[in-house]
């Protein structure tokens, strides 16, 4: 089989277009939809828009689809359907959805690329290219993690069914809406909410009758969802955040006492095989370097680091909060947190010993590859915001294909996690600072010293690595900045402080 074939669940259609925010209607002007019974595929909006149908939706101003546990204290006066529809009443401004005609206004064109008109800060596009691409990136970090989750056992018990109860899952920043579905279909007797900043691309006949999709920018807060899940899985999005600290405080007060929350997000740095040292960054002989010396994809990765920075991204947040963990957030049992890094080849160099891993390693090489081959271009618009030339662009990005087909260089994807659940002896009050909030478990006494050891995946690959400490977090953290401080200074950087000089 061609390693580089992959099936893809669900291709985005390429006409997805909405429907506009009323002045007043909405948090900040950006009103939550639920996408759900809009989820056609390309010919079935065509179909739709020539034959006018449409469903109209209350604005709802940032309140959820569905009351949690029925209950409709904070809906400020607005009825729930107890029937579980997802409908609220109200006399306040509705939208009127006519199918594709209608979701252009949750998206906008730039430099050729759709993307989400909920945000100007996430930089990502939102369209057919930009959804394969996430595809082929969640079947990497299913064959990465042999699963779903990284701890499937923990997952498994909290999510078993019982009588009286139904478990909910938020899927965070859904993309493709491929992990929600597939949670979805595993947990059939769980709610399941996938959220994002644009329309998901789902055809409603594979769409699991348990699984519901929302337009939401979680930058503006959660509240409306307070105290409502079990599972929260927080993939990738930390482009689109301002705060990140602020934003992972807000989610975990969106879990239910022993719920729990996965944080997880690319590093911009790109490693050699032992995942901590960083590879050679390309550069041009004009800036003193040797273009066939370093990765293209390390260049241009640091500079959408850069420019994610300019663009209003908390990238420093992002970075602390997640690789040195959540023992310190106040609604968290520190006794319960881990942070790991998974490793994912770019490329098929990589081996391991026995046959089972082999495959996964092979394959999630591949599909890295084809990630980033995409997310290259994906970044082009960014990076012209912010100075580089099309030309330049397309030039890095030519580099970037001949040198991930060809194996040039034995490099690996860093993908950093953090997880942890929720004190049990917390109440709904407690995300207010109520009277019934209880004190938050002490984190563990420091231990020794960490002495970070670097692993050889020469011979024999390993996906994951994880830190038990907070102490092993940090050490290793470290480290790999201490090996990363001297990479040279990108070019975004350089244009922006010429920019300022001059101005």
């Amino acid at each position: 089989m061609n390693t580089d074939q992959v099936p893809i669940g669900h291709n985005g259609p390429s006409k997805i277009k909405s429907a506009p925010s009323e002045p007043g209607s909405s948090y900040n002007n950006h009103a939550r939809f639920d996408q759900m019974p809009q989820n056609y595929t390309e010919s079935q909006a065509d179909a739709t828009a020539t034959t006018g149908s449409h469903v109209e939706y209350p604005s709802r101003s940032k309140q959820p689809a569905h009351a949690p546990n029925g209950n409709t204290d904070n809906f400020k006066g607005r009825t729930v359907d107890p029937s579980d529809t997802g409908r609220t009443t109200d006399d306040a401004s509705f939208y009127s959805y006519h199918s594709a005609r209608d979701l252009a206004n949750f998206v906008k064109d730039f430099y050729g690329r759709t993307f989400n008109n909920q945000s100007d800060i996430y930089m990502m596009p939102s369209d057919s290219a930009e959804y394969q691409r996430l595809n082929k990136q969640h079947y990497a970090f299913v064959l990465g993690l042999n699963g779903l989750f990284p701890c499937a056992d923990s997952v498994n018990e909290l999510l078993a069914p019982r009588e009286g109860e139904r478990p909910a899952i938020l899927d965070l920043g859904c993309g493709s809406g491929i992990w929600a579905m597939e949670v979805a279909t595993q947990f059939p007797h769980c709610e399941v909410v996938g959220l994002d900043l644009a329309p998901v691309p789902v055809d409603i006949e594979t769409l699991p009758p348990n699984c519901r999709f929302e337009i939401d920018n979680a930058d503006l807060g959660l509240q409306h969802y307070h105290n409502y899940f079990d599972l929260i899985y927080v993939r990738c999005i930390g482009s689109g955040i301002s705060d990140h600290r602020k934003m992972m405080l807000d989610v975990e007060a969106c879990l239910k006492p022993n719920g729990i929350v996965f944080f997880i997000d690319g590093d911009q740095t790109i490693y050699q095989e032992d995942m901590v040292t960083p590879i050679a960054v390309g550069q041009e002989r004009d800036e003193g370097g040797n273009p066939h010396d370093g990765s293209w994809l390390h260049r241009i990765a640091r500079e959408i680091r850069y420019a994610a920075v300019y663009n209003g991204c908390d990238v420093d947040g992002l970075e602390n909060c997640i690789d040195y963990g959540i023992w310190d957030h106040e609604l968290i049992d520190p006794s319960t947190v881990k942070v790991a890094s998974m490793a994912t080849p770019l490329g098929i160099w990589a081996k391991a010993r026995d046959e089972d891993t082999q495959q996964r390693v092979l394959y999630t090489g591949s599909l890295v590859r084809q990630d980033l081959m995409g997310a290259s271009r994906g970044w082009h618009p960014m990076l012209l915001k912010y100075g580089i030339p099309q030309e330049t662009l397309d030039k890095w990005s030519q580099r970037i294909d001949d040198e991930l087909t060809s194996d040039k260089f034995r490099m690996s994807m860093r993908w950093r996690f953090t997880w942890g659940k929720r004190r049990a002896n917390t109440t709904e009050d407690s995300t207010s600072g109520g009277d019934n909030e209880t004190p938050a478990p002490t984190v563990p006494p420091a231990t020794p010293p960490y002495q970070p050891s670097i692993a050889d995946r020469t011979d024999d690959f390993r996906f994951m690595d994880i830190y038990h400490t907070r102490e092993e977090a940090a050490a290793m953290a470290d480290l790999r900045r201490l090996k990363a401080k001297d990479l040279p200074t990108p070019m975004v950087v350089k244009i922006k402080k010429q920019l300022s000089s001059s101005g």
